[in-house]
């Protein structure tokens, strides 16, 4: 199993779906980035990395994957009918 088909079955898994993936690799091609992305990674990175942009890039999935809130829950009236 690779990286891609790895990510795919956490991602289709209905208990691990909502865990942030990133794959981390040296293919840097488009294709290659792209792919991953399909598969459903949250972030592809290429090797080498900065420890600084690593630390970065580590905290985007986990702010995307934050449920939205309710309007109610922010003493706003909901918007839609």
């Amino acid at each position: 199993m690779d990286g891609y088909e790895f990510c795919s079955a956490v991602k289709s898994n209905p208990e691990l779906g909502r865990i942030p993936v990133i794959l981390l690799s040296t293919l840097s091609d488009p294709e290659d980035i792209i792919r991953g992305l399909r598969a459903g990674a949250d972030n592809y990175v290429t090797k080498p990395i900065a420890k600084s942009v690593m630390i970065v890039k580590r905290h985007v999935p986990t702010e995307a994957h934050t449920p939205p809130k309710h309007p109610r829950s922010l003493g706003k009236k909901p918007t839609w009918r």
